[in-house]
């Protein structure tokens, strides 16, 4: 593995300490991240501005094959609940 460090972009103080990251594990057949921030949106706006001010703490770097390359992967995940009208529990999707 070469410089596995989780961080949440949401959240910049993760980034901070010497030792910055987040702890990962495997469980039940797949990672598990552990203090990833999670927000309520209202709407596709919200979502929207989340993801930008993640994209902009994204680290950036020049090498020899690109100008700027992040070096790196980002994975957003929306959980989406609905209400029926006719039945007044919540269910996720």
């Amino acid at each position: 593995m070469y410089n596995e460090k989780i961080f949440d972009l949401l959240n910049p103080e993760s980034m901070l300490t010497e030792s910055a990251g987040l702890p990962l594990h495997f469980q039940d057949k797949t990672f598990v991240a552990h203090g990833l921030y999670t927000f309520k949106c209202k709407s596709k706006e919200n979502v929207n501005d989340l993801f930008n001010f993640g994209a902009n703490i994204r680290f950036k770097v020049a090498h020899k094959l690109r100008h700027i390359s992040s070096r790196s992967h980002s994975i957003l995940t929306l959980t989406l609940e609905s209400i029926s009208l006719t039945d007044p529990v919540t269910t996720s999707i």
